[in-house]
Parts: C-alpha cells; structure tokens; sequence
C-alpha cells in the first residue's frame, strides 16, 4: 500500500484458533479443545518480503543513492500483519512492543496506517503524488506471471462444506476411517489436514467424501 508519507507491506492471515505470541515472539495457535501448535512467524515472512523490496531498490540505484536509501528505507517501508477472521483472539501481552505493533486486526487496519503515518522520521515528509505514482510503476515493472492453475487446484474446496450434527452422521464418519488417505485438503473448519474417507453404513454407505483428521474434536467434511 503506497501512501504519501510512507508505503506498507501487509500480510494478511486468516488464522483459525486462537492466537498467543510469547516473549521470544514464537507465534502459538490454540485450536477448539487447547490443543496447541506452534508455526512460522508471519512478521518474519512479512520482513523477508520488506528485504526483499530493498534488494531489488539497491540493484537499480548507485553506491551514493544506496546509502541514501539504506538511511531512510526503514523508516519509509513499514510492515504490517492483518488478522483477516475476526472470531481469532490475539493475546500479545507478553510480546515486546516491535512486535506488537506490527500486528493488527483487521477493523484496526485503516487506523494504525494513520497512526504510522503521523509518525516522525524520514518517512514522515509527504511525497509528491507523482512520486507515489512512480513508486506504483516500478513495483508493477518488477511484476513477473506465474503460470498457476488455482481454480485447478482448489477446485475440492468448491463443493459444499457439511457439519454433520446427529449421531448417526458422526458414526459415518467414524466408519469411514478404515482404509484412510491423509490428502493436501485442509479442513475448511479448523485447518487441520483432510483425509479420504468412505462411509461404511447410514444412507452414505459407500460413497466417498474428506473427513477432518482431527475427529472428533472437529466433525469438517467435504462431499466429493
């Protein structure tokens, strides 16, 4: 997001659980029923994007406008990791403030650039609007097409998503675990991995669907 006053990288997540960030920054997820599990921190990803940025700067400028850039480039270019699912609880009370203040909901979103914005520092004097037009031409110059199929590869995630509710649907899925085949699906529900199933009694008997590896703690299907 390019701004007069400085640009922002942002990296949007859509977490399932709940979310704790500890004193070292180690970013922990608490599913329905406490189980946890650590994962990548999304502000180191984020930064590895922001270094990224400042490399490719560096190529097309010479030794006197990199020093100059490298003055100023942390301050101008600001990171940004948005919680996109509102039901996520975020607990970073015992994170340091660096940290804290990267990481925002997304109601929060519009009011933390502002926040950024009235910032001192180099980033702080508005550019020009031809200048932030520039900027957008050369970030679109950068731009490279990558040959992916995704509506090929979602294409499972298209058909109807079923919570079964009664009894009987949770013993079809629980029949259906015999012979499983764990698959690259994630559960739309708790985003733990789906596994190949077929129903072995009730009115499914037979039939094929992906079941959640988490049952029963997570009853996901998805109907093939």
């Amino acid at each position: 997001m390019l701004t007069r006053q400085r640009n922002f990288v942002i990296e949007c997540k859509n977490l399932y659980g709940n979310i704790r960030v500890n004193e070292r920054g180690d970013f922990v997820r608490t599913f329905n029923g406490g189980k946890e599990e650590g994962f990548y921190s999304p502000i180191t990803q984020n930064q590895r994007h922001i270094d990224l940025i400042h490399d490719l700067k560096r190529c097309d400028r010479n030794l006197l406008a990199n020093l100059m850039l490298d003055g100023e480039f942390s301050d101008r270019y600001r990171s940004l990791v948005v919680l996109a699912n509102p039901k996520t609880i975020l607990d970073d009370s015992l994170a340091d403030n660096e940290v804290r203040r990267k990481i925002v909901r997304v109601d929060q979103l519009v009011s933390s650039i502002r926040k950024m914005n009235e910032e001192s520092g180099p980033g702080r004097d508005k550019k020009a609007w031809s200048t932030v037009v520039s900027d957008g031409e050369w970030f679109l110059s950068k731009h490279a097409d990558r040959d992916i199929d995704y509506a090929a590869r979602y294409r499972p995630m298209s058909v109807p998503v079923e919570l079964p509710q009664d009894a009987a649907s949770a013993r079809e899925i629980q029949e259906g675990q015999n012979g499983a085949e764990e698959t690259e699906m994630c559960c739309p529900l708790c985003g733990s991995k789906m596994i190949l199933r077929v129903a072995k009694k009730g009115k499914r008997a037979g039939q094929k669907f992906y079941g959640c590896s988490n049952y029963p703690k997570c009853r996901g299907i998805v109907n093939i």
